[in-house]
């Protein structure tokens, strides 16, 4: 019996330690995942740039965080799809109209975390919802 019990410890002990299961990895609930390189979500503006109108990017920072390209300087660029953002350019005449205001976005995630464009889709938006 004695003999038993100490095989059977040996044994538990020689064997193979049993992996770590990996945590999914959830979208925040302000972020929903689409097609890989993709991204639709909601916020507020919190800063407007219409640089592209003086040879610069138009961008939206949502949030404080999330930065989104809609526009740039087209000058000497090839062709592109780009996705709708009518309703920022609406506020053009006074950039500080549209701080506070809620938008939702539809667009492709860009090469740095939290940074997107509507570059390379026309069904890309941003579309100001208050």
């Amino acid at each position: 019996m004695k003999r038993a019990l100490i095989l059977l410890l040996l044994a538990a002990c020689g064997s193979k330690p049993v992996p770590e299961t990996t945590t999914p990895v959830t979208t925040t609930p302000d972020q929903t995942s689409t097609e890989s390189g993709e991204a639709r979500f909601e916020g507020t503006i919190t800063e407007i740039d219409f640089g592209c109108a003086v040879d610069a990017v138009c961008s939206v920072t949502i949030d404080g965080t999330k930065h989104v390209r809609f526009g740039h300087d087209t000058r000497g660029a090839a062709p592109a799809d780009w996705g709708t953002s009518d309703s920022l350019m609406a506020l053009m005449q006074d950039p500080t109209q549209g701080v506070g205001k809620k938008v939702s976005v539809y667009a492709a995630t860009d090469a740095e975390p939290e940074h997107f464009t509507l570059k390379g889709k026309s069904e890309y938006f941003i579309n100001v919802v208050d």
